[in-house]
C-alpha cells in the first residue's frame, strides 16, 4: 500500500499546497508555531466566517492497482476556544461518475484527535487525482490541523 505524505504534511515549511477552496474569501488560514503542534513545531490553523468554507490540498497517486485510499489527520479546536465541527472529505477529482467523495463529519475539542476517512476509488479514467479537504460547519472557530497523511 503506498503512503503519500501530502507536500509539507506537518506544515513545517508553511501552508505550501494548502489553500482556501469553498467560500474561499471567507476562509483564513495560517501556520502556527507556538510549541503545541502534534508533531514537529508547526501546524495549520484555519477558520471560516461562513458555513461550508474549506481548506484543501490536492495530490496525484500513481498505480492502477489502487482500490481505495485513506486520509488521516490530527485535528483540534484552538486551545481555549469552543468545540469545532466540520467534515474531512476525500475527493477523487479524476472520477467521471459517482461517488466522487467520502465525507467524515466530526466535532473536536481542545485536545488533538486523530481522524481517519477512507474512499473506494472509481476506476473509470486510469488517473488518480485527489483532494483532501476540511470543511467548516462551525463559523469563527479555529480548527488546528497537523500530520495529514494519505495511505
Amino acid at each position: 500500500m503506498p503512503v503519500a505524505w501530502l507536500a509539507n504534511y506537518s506544515f513545517e515549511a508553511g501552508p505550501e499546497t494548502w489553500r482556501p477552496v469553498n467560500v474561499g474569501n471567507a476562509v483564513t488560514m495560517n501556520v502556527v508555531r507556538d510549541g503545541t503542534a502534534r508533531s514537529g513545531s508547526a501546524f495549520l490553523r484555519a477558520s471560516s466566517t461562513q458555513g461550508a468554507g474549506s481548506v484543501a490540498a490536492d495530490l496525484r497517486l500513481a498505480g492502477s492497482r489502487l482500490a481505495s485510499i485513506g486520509a488521516i489527520a490530527w485535528v483540534r479546536a484552538k486551545p481555549g476556544s469552543p468545540n469545532v465541527s466540520g467534515q474531512l472529505s476525500i475527493w477523487q477529482l479524476s472520477a467521471t461518475r459517482s461517488p466522487k467523495s467520502s465525507d467524515l463529519v466530526f466535532t473536536v475539542g481542545n485536545e488533538w484527535k486523530l481522524l481517519a476517512n477512507s474512499y473506494d476509488l472509481v476506476q473509470d479514467t486510469g488517473r488518480f487525482d485527489f483532494r483532501v479537504e476540511f470543511y467548516f460547519s462551525s463559523v469563527n472557530v479555529d480548527l488546528d490541523v497537523d500530520c495529514v497523511m494519505v495511505v
